[in-house]
C-alpha cells in the first residue's frame, strides 16, 4: 500500500537523519571547543560561502532527474548519461565562480585557498548526490539512509583524527576532501554494479533546454542555504570571526533540532501533492494535522531552551562562548517559528503555489540581509539574531496569508490551547527545578509535558496503540 511505503520510507529517513545529525552535532561540539572562537569562526566562514553557492553545481538537475526517473525508471541510464556531463561542467563553473568571488570580496589569501579546496570537495559530493538521486527516485531510501550514516560516521572519524593530531583548519579541509572522495567511490561502485554508464552526447541547445526545465528547482534550492548562511556571511564581513563563532555555536544546536520539520516535510510532500489534486478534504486535514504536530513539538522545545539557555551553553561549550546565551534564547523563538514555516512551505509547494513560496522566501532573505546590514554594526551577533527572527516572522505572516487566501483554512481548535497549557506546566516545573542538573531537568520537563498532554486528552490510548502497531508491524 502507498501509505505503508510512505511510512516505511519516512522511518528510514528519520532514523538515518537522527543518527547522522546527532553524530554531526556531537563532533561539532568537540570541534568548537578544540578550535576556539577565532579559528571556529574562520572554519564557519570557510564553509558558509561554498555551501551558499553550491547550487551552481546542480541548478536543480537532481530534482529534475528524480521526477523523470520516478515517472519512468527505464530512462535512468540515459538520463544519467545526459546529466552527468552537464553536472561536471557546472561543478567546474561553481569552483571558478567561487574562486573569483572570494578574490573580489577580499578574503585573506589563506582563507581563499581553503574555500577553493572546500568547493572542490563539494563537487565530489555533488556527483555523489546525483548518483544517489537514481536510488531515491526508485524509493530505495534504505540504501540512502545507510550511506548517510556511513558518511557521517566517516566524517566524524576523520575530524577526531584531526583533533587528536593537533591539526586545525588545514587538516579539516583535507578531511572533507577525503570523505567526499570515498563516498563518491562507494556509490559509483554500486551504481556500476547495478547499471551501465552510457555517456550521451548532446548539443548546446539540448543542454539549455534541460537547464531551463531544472531552473525552478534551482531557484528554490538556492534560496534556502542563502537564508540559513546569510547571517554568518554578514557577521564575517561586518564584525570579527569571534562574533561568527559566538553566533554559530548556539545556531548548531538549533540546526540539530530542525530535523523534526525536515523529516516531516520530506515525508508529507508526496501525499500532500496527491491530495491537492484528488482529495481536497484529505489535503486540509493533513495540513492541519501537520501544523498541530509542529506546534506540539516546537513550542515546548523553544520554551525549554529559552529557560535553560544559561545552563545549556556552559554545559556544551567552553567559557569563551559565554556570550552565546542570549543568541540561543532568541534562536529558540526562531526555531519554533521555523517549525511552522516548514509546513507552510511544503503546503504551498505541494499545491502548485511554489512560485508564491519562492517569491516570499526571496523577499524574506533580502529583508534578513537588509536588517543584518542595519543591526550588526551596532548590535553585533545580537543584531544578526534579531534579523533572522524578523525574517522568520515575515515568512509566517506571508505564508499564512497565501495559504488562507488561495489554498485552505488553518483550523484552530481547543487542542492548541491544551498544548499551550501543557507547555506552561512544563515551563513552571523547569523554573522550580532550576537547581537540579541540566539533564535531569530536561528529562523531568519532557515527562511532565507528555503527562500533561495525556491528561488533557491531546494524546490518547488509541494514538499510542496505533504508534505501537506501526513500529511492530513488519514491512
Amino acid at each position: 500500500m502507498i501509505l505503508g511505503k510512505v511510512i516505511k520510507n519516512s522511518t528510514y529517513l528519520f532514523l538515518s537523519e537522527l543518527i547522522a545529525t546527532l553524530v554531526n552535532f556531537l563532533v561539532t561540539l568537540r570541534l568548537i571547543n578544540h578550535l576556539g572562537t577565532n579559528d571556529y569562526g574562520i572554519w564557519s566562514s570557510v564553509q558558509a560561502l561554498p555551501v551558499m553557492l553550491l547550487i551552481l553545481s546542480d541548478m536543480g538537475l537532481n530534482s529534475l532527474m528524480l521526477r523523470i526517473i520516478a515517472r519512468d525508471v527505464t530512462q535512468k541510464e540515459e538520463i544519467v548519461g545526459k546529466f552527468i556531463l552537464i553536472k561536471i561542467f557546472m561543478s567546474l563553473m561553481f569552483v571558478f565562480t567561487l574562486a573569483l568571488l572570494v578574490l573580489l570580496i577580499g578574503y585573506e589569501r589563506h582563507i581563499c585557498s581553503y574555500m577553493v579546496v572546500v568547493s572542490l570537495a563539494l563537487c565530489f559530493s555533488a556527483l555523489y548526490e546525483m548518483l544517489m538521486t537514481v536510488y531515491r527516485a526508485q524509493e530505495d531510501f534504505k540504501y540512502d539512509a545507510k550511506m548517510n550514516i556511513i558518511g557521517k560516521v566517516m566524517n566524524t572519524v576523520f575530524i577526531l583524527i584531526v583533533i587528536e593530531s593537533g591539526l586545525r583548519i588545514g587538516g579539516l579541509v583535507v578531511a572533507l576532501v577525503l570523505v567526499n572522495i570515498i563516498m563518491l567511490m562507494l556509490i559509483l561502485k554500486k551504481y556500476v554494479a547495478d547499471n551501465s554508464i552510457k555517456l550521451v552526447a548532446m548539443s548546446v541547445k539540448e543542454c539549455v533546454v534541460i537547464v531551463r526545465q531544472a531552473l525552478p528547482f534551482a531557484i528554490i534550492s538556492f534560496i534556502l542555504p542563502v537564508f540559513l548562511q546569510i547571517d554568518i556571511i554578514m557577521l564575517s564581513r561586518l564584525k570579527t570571526y569571534e562574533s561568527v563563532a559566538i553566533y554559530n555555536a548556539p545556531y548548531r544546536i538549533i540546526l540539530f533540532l530542525y530535523i523534526v520539520p525536515y523529516v516531516l516535510r520530506k515525508a508529507m510532500f508526496p501525499s500532500l501533492s496527491n491530495f491537492s489534486t484528488h482529495d481536497g478534504s484529505a489535503f486540509q486535514n493533513s495540513f492541519n494535522y501537520a501544523c498541530k504536530l509542529v506546534i506540539l513539538t516546537g513550542v515546548p522545545m523553544a520554551v525549554g531552551i529559552y529557560l535553560l539557555a544559561d545552563k545549556i551553553i556552559p554545559f556544551l561549550f567552553s567559557d569563551t562562548f559565554s556570550q552565546s546565551v542570549v543568541p540561543l534564547k532568541i534562536m529558540a523563538i526562531m526555531m519554533a517559528m521555523n517549525y511552522v514555516n516548514s509546513i507552510f512551505n511544503v503546503t504551498m509547494c505541494s499545491s502548485g503555489k511554489e512560485h508564491a513560496a519562492t517569491v516570499l522566501f526571496i523577499f524574506a532573505t533580502i529583508f534578513n540581509a537588509f536588517l543584518d546590514f542595519l543591526l550588526i554594526p551596532r548590535y553585533d551577533f545580537i543584531g544578526a539574531c534579531i534579523a533572522s527572527l524578523a525574517a522568520e516572522g515575515l515568512l509566517i505572516f506571508g505564508g499564512y496569508y497565501i495559504i488562507r487566501n488561495t489554498i485552505c483554512e488553518l483550523q484552530l481548535d481547543g487542542e492548541y490551547v491544551k498544548i499551550v497549557l501543557a507547555t506552561v506546566v512544563m515551563g513552571t516545573v523547569v523554573v522550580v527545578t532550576m537547581k537540579m542538573l541540566l539533564l535531569i531537568q530536561i528529562v523531568i520537563g519532557i515527562l511532565v509535558y507528555l503527562m500533561s498532554l495525556f491528561f488533557m486528552g491531546v494524546i490518547t490510548h488509541g494514538q499510542i496503540n496505533n504508534i505501537r502497531k506501526l513500529f511492530l508491524e513488519k514491512a
